[in-house]
C-alpha cells in the first residue's frame, strides 16, 4: 500500500526485463510474452527438466514454481535486482536444465 499499485508494476516490470535479458544471455528460452503491456507479473523460462530444476534452485535458496514443463519466476514488490541476479546465477549453475 505504501508505493502502490502503479509503482509496483513499474520495479516488477524492471526486474523481470532484467531477468529475461539475462536469460537470453544465458541462451534460454523465455516462453512468456516479451512485450511488457502482454505479459504479467511473472516470467516464464522453458526447462528440459523444470521439477528437478526447481529443486535444484530450491536448494541455492531460490523459491520458484513449475508451470507447464516451464520454470516460473515470480518477482514482487519486495525483490531486488540482487535477487534477480541471484536467480540468474543459479540458471547458469543448473544450465543443463534450461532449454
Amino acid at each position: 500500500e505504501e508505493i502502490g499499485v502503479a509503482e509496483t508494476r513499474v520495479h516488477v516490470t524492471a526486474l523481470n526485463e532484467r531477468l529475461i535479458a539475462g536469460v537470453d544471455d544465458l541462451g534460454g528460452v523465455v516462453v512468456t510474452p516479451r512485450d511488457p503491456e502482454r505479459r504479467g507479473a511473472l516470467v516464464c523460462i522453458r526447462s528440459t527438466d523444470a521439477p528437478q530444476l526447481v529443486a535444484a534452485l530450491g536448494e541455492d535458496g531460490i523459491v520458484t514454481s513449475e508451470r507447464d514443463g516451464n520454470l516460473r519466476v515470480s518477482a514482487h514488490a519486495y525483490n531486488t535486482e540482487e535477487d534477480i541476479d541471484a536467480v540468474l546465477a543459479g540458471l547458469a549453475r543448473h544450465r543443463r536444465l534450461i532449454a
